[in-house]
């Protein structure tokens, strides 16, 4: 990352703007008051997809977290898991 802002910091500053206008409007609709909204809960998961793999890595890795998220939460974001056929 330092490498990056020091080779080419509008990059990455584009990047976080990005991110934080993708994901800034949900933080701002104030989850935490509506725990159980699943339309927050969606927007989350559309967000993470928007932002690539490794904030879809992220999605997945909080499905699992129930002692983190509301259930509505871990419903949505059980959507970015892969279904294998074992």
């Amino acid at each position: 990352v330092a490498e990056a802002c020091r080779s080419d910091p509008g990059a990455v500053l584009g990047r976080l703007w990005q991110i934080l206008r993708r994901c800034g409007a949900w933080i701002l609709a104030e989850p935490w008051r509506r725990p159980e909204d699943a339309q927050l809960a969606a927007e989350l998961r559309h967000g993470l997809v928007d932002l690539g793999p490794s904030f879809v890595k992220v999605g997945q890795l909080l499905s699992s977290r129930v002692d983190l998220l509301p259930s509505a939460y871990i419903t949505e974001l059980g959507c970015l898991t892969d279904r294998v056929a074992a």
